[in-house]
């Protein structure tokens, strides 16, 4: 998710500067955002249309009961 977000806000800024290198009407740094997005969108779509599970972040210590403690 962050990846879609920071690359749809670095397009938006990148449009806004007057010095870039163009590749036809996009700047280059623009194309790199935008094959930025679809990567991410991607990602996201083979994340929840497969229902692959998240990594887990929790340790399998930190998974024992309260009650053992």
């Amino acid at each position: 998710m962050y990846l879609v977000a920071y690359s749809c806000g670095r397009f938006w800024i990148e449009g806004l500067r007057t010095d870039s290198l163009m590749l036809g009407p996009l700047r280059i740094a623009q194309v790199v955002s935008l094959t930025q997005i679809a990567i991410g969108g991607l990602g996201l779509m083979w994340l929840y249309t497969l229902h692959r599970p998240l990594p887990d972040v929790v340790t399998a210590a930190a998974r024992q009961d309260p009650s053992d403690v």
